[in-house]
């Protein structure tokens, strides 16, 4: 579980660098990967047992599922994950939930991940 959560720390730490482009998509893909591969690590029970937001929590448990039954091609991992990593990211801002701002980030964040793709690029582009 401290595994999962120190993932989603390193990734949420890389919303800024990555939106002002001072880091790589490479390096920002790789933190959202490790994440999802902690995520799959990680039980349902065992996020349910999370002391954390709520709305976090509910996230993980949610896209952990997804992950599994919805979205077996890695971009559309990657986006799905990086719409809860930005969230986090602004939650820690103080920024309302959902705000216009988060959902600016989370497509300009899109962008970074559509042109790392390519044309492999995500099919997944709810919020």
């Amino acid at each position: 579980m401290e595994k999962l959560l120190e993932k989603l720390d390193d990734a949420a730490k890389l919303v800024a660098p990555m939106l002002e482009e001072k880091i790589s998509e490479e390096i920002y893909i790789n933190a959202l990967r490790e994440l999802i591969l902690a995520l799959n690590e990680t039980t349902a029970e065992e996020i349910e047992k999370l002391e954390i937001n709520f709305a976090v929590k509910n996230s993980l448990g949610a896209d952990k599922s997804l992950i599994k039954k919805s979205f077996p091609k890695e971009p559309d991992q990657v986006s799905l994950i990086s719409t809860l990593v930005t969230y986090e990211a602004c939650r820690r801002e103080g920024m309302p939930d959902h705000s216009r701002i988060y959902m600016d980030r989370v497509t300009a964040l899109r962008h970074h991940i559509d042109h790392y793709y390519g044309e492999r690029s995500q099919q997944f582009c709810g919020s």
